[in-house]
C-alpha cells in the first residue's frame, strides 16, 4: 500500500491510497458544500445540482454519460449531503482512464434550461415522496428543531416552494462559487499506476479555474426543545431524541461511536434487550452523525401509541444510567469488535475505503491508514467512555414525536 498526496496550482486536493492486492479501484470527487452552505432562499439547490451534473456537459449528453458508465460495468453513484456532495465510481483497473475522463467530464455541467425545467420536477416529485415516509418526515423535522437558526438544520432537499422558485441563473452561480478546485477533494483507492494517475489528474483537472469557496461556521448553542406532530394515516407512534456529540475533528469520535453502540446497536444493545426484545418497540437504535466542528447523537424508535410514554420513559432510564454509570469492560469490548469487523471489511473493497479515506481530508484531518484508525478504537479505555460522558451527556435533548390522529385526546365539546 501507498499513500500520495498532492495539489494542482489551481488549488484541487488529490489523495490517493493504493492497494495493488485489490482488484478494483475506485475514484470520487468529493465538493465540500451542502445545504449547510446555501443561503436560504436557495433551499436545496446542492441537491438539484448533483442531478443536473448528470444531465451532460457541453460534450456529452445525459444520455452519453449514462451509456459510457454502463459500457466501462462500473458501480456509480452520488449523493448530496448537509456538508458535502460526491460523485464516485468503481470499475476493474483497465478501466481507469476511460472513467476518470468522464468523471472529470462530469464535474463541468452545461446546466441547460431544458434539462433543468425536466429535473426540477423529478426534485419536487422526490419532496412529496419522502412527505409520504414518516421515519423521513420525522428525521428532517428533529433535525431543523435541534439546530433550529444554525445552517446544519437547514433540509438537504428544500422545500417546494424553494426548489420551484430556482433558476438556472442562480444554479450557475452557486455552482461557480462552490465547485471551485479548493473546494474539492479528488481520492484513489485501489489497484491503479500513481504516476499514471499523476497524469490523468493533471490532463483532465489542470485548466480547471480556481477560486476560494470556503464555509461560515456560526455559533451554535444547543437547547432544550419539545415537539409532536400530529399526522392523519399513522398506525406506530415515531419519536427521535437528538442531543450534542463530538465534531468530526474531535479526539473523542471513536468514543462517541463505541457509547451509541452499546447503547443502541439494532441487534445487541442495552435498548434492543429493554425494547426490542421485549416486544415493545419495532425499530429502535442509536445514532451518531459526526459534522465540521460539530457533531449530533440520539435515538430513534417506532412502536404502537399504547406503549409510547413507556418506550420514552425507558429509554431515558438508559440514557440516565449510562451517563451515570458508564459502560462496563465487557460491552465495551464487544462494540468494539463490531465496529473493529465492520471497518476491516470496509478496508478490503475499494469504494467503501473511498469515503473514510476522503472524508479525513474534506474535514481538514491529516491521513489515516486503517491501521492508525483500528488502534485509534483499541485505545478507547472504559475511562475515556467516562470522560467523554461527563462532556457530552446526552443533554440537552431535542424531543420531536410524530404522533398518529386516534392517539390525541378527544377535544371537549
Amino acid at each position: 500500500m501507498g499513500y500520495h498526496r498532492w495539489d494542482l496550482d489551481n488549488g484541487l486536493n488529490v489523495v490517493a491510497e493504493h492497494h495493488p492486492q485489490m482488484k478494483s479501484v475506485s475514484v470520487g470527487f468529493f465538493v465540500k458544500t451542502g445545504s449547510r452552505d446555501e443561503p436560504p432562499a436557495l433551499g436545496g439547490v446542492s441537491h438539484f445540482l448533483e442531478h443536473m451534473l448528470f444531465k451532460g456537459s457541453a460534450a456529452l449528453s445525459g444520455e452519453e454519460i449514462d451509456a459510457t458508465f454502463d459500457r466501462l460495468g462500473a458501480e456509480y453513484n452520488a449523493f448530496t449531503g448537509s456538508e458535502y456532495t460526491g460523485y464516485y465510481a468503481r470499475v476493474l483497473p483497465e478501466h481507469l482512464e476511460a472513467l476518470f475522463e468522464l468523471l472529470a467530464e462530469l464535474m463541468q455541467p452545461a446546466l441547460r434550461q431544458q434539462d433543468f425545467e425536466v429535473e426540477k420536477n423529478v426534485i419536487l416529485e422526490e419532496i412529496a415522496l419522502y412527505e409520504d415516509q414518516p421515519g423521513a418526515v420525522l428525521q428532517r423535522k428533529a433535525i431543523a428543531t435541534f439546530y433550529a437558526e444554525h445552517p446544519l438544520g437547514q433540509d438537504i432537499l428544500g422545500s417546494t416552494a424553494s426548489v420551484r422558485a430556482l433558476t438556472p441563473e442562480q444554479m450557475r452561480s452557486y455552482y461557480e462559487r462552490r465547485y471551485v478546485p479548493r473546494n474539492l477533494t479528488l481520492a484513489f483507492v485501489g489497484n491503479f499506476d500513481p504516476e499514471r494517475v499523476h497524469g490523468l489528474v493533471q490532463r483532465h483537472c489542470g485548466t480547471w479555474r480556481g477560486g476560494q469557496g470556503g464555509r461560515a461556521y456560526p455559533a451554535f448553542t444547543p437547547r432544550e426543545n419539545h415537539d409532536r406532530c400530529v399526522r392523519d394515516h399513522l398506525s406506530r407512534e415515531h419519536g427521535v431524541v437528538l442531543c450534542p456529540a463530538p465534531a468530526y475533528q474531535s479526539e473523542q469520535r471513536e468514543a462517541m461511536d463505541l457509547v451509541v453502540d452499546v447503547l443502541g446497536h439494532p441487534g445487541n444493545s442495552r435498548l434492543h434487550w429493554a425494547l426490542v426484545d421485549k416486544g415493545l418497540v419495532d425499530y429502535v437504535a442509536a445514532s451518531y452523525h459526526a459534522q465540521d466542528g460539530l457533531g449530533v447523537a440520539g435515538v430513534s424508535y417506532s412502536c404502537d401509541p399504547d406503549v409510547a410514554a413507556a418506550v420514552a420513559q425507558t429509554i431515558q432510564e438508559k440514557i440516565q444510567t449510562l451517563v451515570e454509570k458508564g459502560v462496563i469492560q465487557g460491552e465495551l469490548d464487544s462494540a468494539r469488535n463490531r465496529v473493529l469487523t465492520a471497518l476491516a471489511v470496509e478496508g478490503e473493497q475499494s469504494l467503501r475505503r473511498l469515503f473514510s479515506f476522503a472524508f479525513d481530508f474534506l474535514y481538514d484531518l491529516p491521513y489515516r491508514d486503517l491501521d492508525t484508525i483500528l488502534a485509534n478504537f483499541q485505545r478507547v479505555s472504559v475511562g475515556a467512555v467516562s470522560d467523554l460522558l461527563e462532556t457530552f451527556s446526552f443533554s440537552p435533548q431535542t424531543q420531536v414525536n410524530l404522533v398518529p390522529q386516534r392517539s390525541q385526546p378527544e377535544e371537549l365539546s
